[in-house]
């Protein structure tokens, strides 16, 4: 589904693992082709996503997509309930796929596809 600007997205405070709504300033005009990985989580929690994504980590480091093996990344059972940090297991080159770069301001949003019921918490362009 494709996001409107002014559209709320689920946000995470990473300091107090909450979760708040915000809305979506920018998008990039249409999408084009990046060189992507999967993100898997030891939840099953599941993220299609470009290697220049960035992840702020519990400790509050910013770690891009590529490197996320190892790492804990923030991760719900969808809107309205707790965020989880958890291990990332493993990080999957999918080769080059269709994205769209979304802007937040420099927050923390829920992406990406729902697997598993699961959401991932990434960055955007502005970290």
């Amino acid at each position: 589904a494709s996001l409107s600007i002014g559209e709320e997205l689920d946000c995470l405070d990473r300091a107090q693992s909450s979760i708040y709504r915000s809305e979506l300033l920018r998008r990039s005009d249409g999408a084009f082709g990046a060189t992507c990985v999967e993100i898997v989580a030891e939840n099953g929690a599941m993220l299609d996503c470009s290697l220049s994504t960035p992840f702020e980590t519990h400790d509050g480091r910013t770690v891009y997509a590529n490197d996320m093996a190892g790492e804990l990344v923030a991760t719900d059972d969808g809107p309205g309930t707790t965020i989880e940090w958890v291990k990332v297991v493993s990080v999957n080159n999918i080769g080059i796929q269709s994205i769209v770069k979304l802007d937040l301001g420099g927050l923390i949003f829920a992406s990406g596809k729902v697997r598993y019921g699961k959401r991932v918490y990434s960055h955007n362009v502005r970290k």
